[in-house]
């Protein structure tokens, strides 16, 4: 399951990752070219063994569309609800990857992460 595809033209604010006992929560803020909404995806994994490729984990993910102009106060909006909620249902902070550019710098900053795996 894809979190989520961006072209070369959409724009990626960042990813926030965290990691719990069997299981870690990933999401991500992003606008598609031409689109005024911010697009929120995130998505709950449940280990049940240790492949990265190919594994039988099971995920769960979701969508949420907001018309926000400003992405700081956006991302202090998502830092104050949900990614804070998640910390403490975990038990553990979230690493915060600022990308603030395209698909390609999005690859760039990911493959600087703990948490991203390439192929």
């Amino acid at each position: 399951m894809a979190l989520v595809q961006l072209d070369a033209k959409d724009y990626c604010y960042g990813f926030w990752f965290i990691r719990g006992k069997g299981k870690d929560f990933l999401a991500c803020v992003y606008k598609k070219e031409g689109v005024p909404d911010w697009e929120i995806v995130y998505r709950f994994r449940y280990y049940s063994d240790g492949n990265v490729w190919d594994s039988q984990d099971r995920k769960s993910g979701y969508k949420i569309v907001i018309l926000e102009p400003d992405v700081a106060k956006l991302a202090e909006i998502i830092e104050e609800s949900l990614i804070s909620y998640i910390e403490f249902e975990f038990c553990s902070k979230a690493e915060f990857v600022l990308v603030d550019g395209n698909g390609l710098a999005t690859v760039e900053a990911l493959k600087k992460s703990s948490f991203a795996h390439f192929r």
